[in-house]
């Protein structure tokens, strides 16, 4: 599940008050979990953005093996939703490999505290799949 976030200044570790810019808020970095089989529909990741403009950017890779699978990734206001208008369908990373990588983008603007999903869904005809190097990031930009 998804670890607590921390805010720091890019590229410094250093801490920011809330509410600069330039602020980074990050979670769930180098997760993994696991998806059984049908439909899965499950949050990994969770960040709470305070008042602002933000640029929020999740990337999770996908391992499938022995059989093919369909994956989505989601940036979603509503926990265990996948929001249409801001998700992406990976395609496999190459020939007889089922593992896929998607990366999404989203820029969000909140007037209060609000709570931010990243959420996959995963269909597996059988077996079990995972997740692995997940990474979930904001950047304050105004």
């Amino acid at each position: 599940m998804a670890k607590q976030a921390k805010r720091q200044l890019a590229g410094s570790g250093e801490a920011l008050p809330v509410g600069v810019i330039g602020e980074i808020i990050t979670s769930a970095s180098s997760t993994t979990g696991t998806f059984a089989t049908g439909v899965t529909v499950q949050n990994v990741g969770v960040l709470t953005l305070t008042p602002g403009t933000w640029i929020v950017s999740a990337n999770v890779k996908f391992v499938t093996p022995n059989s093919f699978t369909v994956h989505t990734l989601s940036i979603s206001p509503g926990s265990g939703t996948i929001d249409d208008t801001s998700s992406i369908q990976p395609q496999a990373a190459q020939a007889d490999a089922y593992d896929s990588a998607a990366n999404l983008m989203r820029i969000v603007r909140v007037t209060a505290n609000t709570p931010l999903y990243a959420v996959t869904r995963t269909w597996i005809p059988t077996g079990t799949a995972s997740y692995t190097s997940m990474v979930f990031v904001a950047l304050r930009i105004a």
